[in-house]
């Protein structure tokens, strides 16, 4: 609910991340380009497509009349929120400005970098590390008069431009809130280019404003200047730029953006304000913070409230084999009775993983001896007749039986019954655009992956992705129990 401004002569406070303060600091930055668009013209092409004008403090553009809105912001500010319930309360209240905070808190942030070997610079994966994000916040303002956005425009940049500006207006007629959403400073290159990233997942139709651009399926879209060839796979939301020429048996695993060739830049017409139709409503208005599914809340408390009395049972009638196992463990190779390997769950968090010990001690020195044996590819190590297990070790991997442990991960919250196969850095570090998906939820005891598999020689890698993807996208109660059925029936033949 809106509730009215305090004296305008104060509007809200909130501390604006700015990297530099002059106005010309975008222009001093030479950015890539996406359908002859830079991050910053994207941004306001998307505010457009909305009929909303981007106004920015001292800029010298024209305010369009056909605007419905505009929308007021710093010289530097990039930003996207949901507008939804936003448009009742202008037409409601009717104020001639509407103030919002901006709170950007993103659950998990991280940095990658690309890891290589040899004087030749190979190249060997992905290396992140996952921390914290400390909450962003700025303060932009909505209005539809033309008025305002033109003394707003006109104003001189200064540090404090809120300020100045307040003063201008009537305290009755201005009210503020607070909402959600993403904020991006186009002083930073890295910065402008995630907020490119954000458009990825919330600008549906992008073909409905700006021309030359063509719709191959649902998920990928491309510049008529560019070429795809039918050999090409594609996993997940893509959009190409102009000037790309993509053939070949290769992957593109999205979301991702590839940009403009440097050497093809193509003009792009300008809105099409008299044609735009206004678009306020819309669940994905918002990107969401490493969690690409849709299911709600109570959905997901369900959820954990299942895994929490499925693993009590299935620990409640498994534990009087744990002695058993145990001692044959013991017999075969001594201490210890189970392997901890370290894995990633929900946000990048890692966690020690429980199996029964099932390899000799030395199983790692073992691997490197036979890496070239690995029947699988991308980087996984799998051997049908691996010489680093113990005696009766097949029998236990057939019935599933040294995984029991792991629904004591899922007691403590690491693991769900369900979910994304578990895999440690090394390997999420390949891919990581799938990773963000399949880390946006709890790892599972048993996924999608387990039981549709098919172990084809080349294609292990390309499912493991396809299946956790698909997973994750359709994320679901009645999915869960298929798969936990067909895990069941598995187990049970000892497939």
């Amino acid at each position: 609910m809106l509730k009215p401004n305090l004296p305008i002569s104060n509007p809200p406070e909130i501390p604006e991340i700015r990297e530099r303060s002059d106005l010309s600091v975008s222009h001093e930055i030479e950015f890539p380009t996406l359908w002859g668009l830079n991050p910053i013209e994207l941004h306001d092409r998307f505010w457009a497509a909305k009929k909303i004008q981007v106004v920015r403090r001292g800029a010298h553009e024209e305010i369009h009349s056909e605007a419905e809105h505009y929308l007021l912001l710093t010289e530097e500010a990039l930003t996207i929120f949901p507008l939804q319930g936003l448009e009742d309360h202008i037409k409601w209240l009717r104020p001639r400005l509407l103030y919002l905070r901006i709170h950007d808190k993103r659950e998990s942030g991280y940095r990658e970098w690309v890891q290589t070997s040899g004087e030749d610079q190979k190249f060997c994966g992905f290396e992140r590390c996952y921390g914290t994000v400390k909450t962003r916040r700025t303060l932009v303002a909505i209005t539809s008069d033309a008025n305002i956005a033109e003394l707003w425009r006109d104003g001189v940049a200064d540090e404090d431009p809120w300020a100045r500006f307040s003063k201008r207006i009537p305290e009755a007629e201005s009210y503020s809130t607070s909402i959600p959403g993403r904020y991006h400073s186009s002083s930073s290159r890295e910065d402008a280019r995630l907020c490119v990233e954000d458009l990825l997942h919330v600008w549906e139709s992008p073909e409905n404003e700006l021309s030359n651009l063509e719709r191959i399926d649902s998920q990928i879209l491309l510049h008529k200047e560019s070429e795809i060839s039918s050999s090409v796979n594609t996993i997940g939301k893509v959009w190409i730029g102009a000037g790309r020429k993509i053939e070949g048996d290769i992957h593109v695993i999205g979301p991702t953006i590839l940009w403009d060739s440097p050497d093809s830049r193509p003009q792009c017409d300008p809105p099409r304000w008299k044609a735009a139709t206004a678009n306020w409503v819309g669940a994905k208005d918002l990107p969401a913070d490493q969690v690409l599914t849709n299911i709600k809340p109570k959905k997901l408390l369900g959820k954990r409230a299942f895994d929490v009395l499925f693993a009590l049972g299935i620990l409640a009638c498994t534990l009087p084999l744990y002695p058993l196992i145990m001692l044959w463990i013991y017999i075969q190779d001594g201490r210890p009775f189970f392997f901890a390997h370290r894995r990633q769950t929900l946000g990048g968090r890692n966690f020690p993983c429980l199996k029964f010990r099932t390899m000799r001690k030395d199983a790692e020195k073992i691997k490197h001896k036979i890496m070239q044996e690995n029947q699988v590819d991308g980087p996984q190590f799998y051997i049908e007749n691996d010489p680093r297990l113990i005696k009766g070790a097949k029998w236990m991997r057939k019935f599933k039986i040294d995984e029991l442990p792991q629904f004591l991960n899922v007691l403590v919250g690491d693991m769900s019954v369900v979910g994304p196969r578990p895999s440690p850095t090394a390997e999420n570090r390949y891919c990581p655009p799938w990773n963000e998906a399949r880390l946006s939820v709890r790892a599972g005891v048993t996924g999608l992956w387990q039981v549709k598999r098919t172990r084809k020689e080349g294609l292990d890698f390309q499912e493991w992705i396809r299946y956790d993807i698909q997973y994750v996208e359709n994320l679901s109660w009645r999915l869960d129990m298929r798969i936990l059925w067909k895990t069941i029936s598995i187990t049970l033949k000892g497939k």
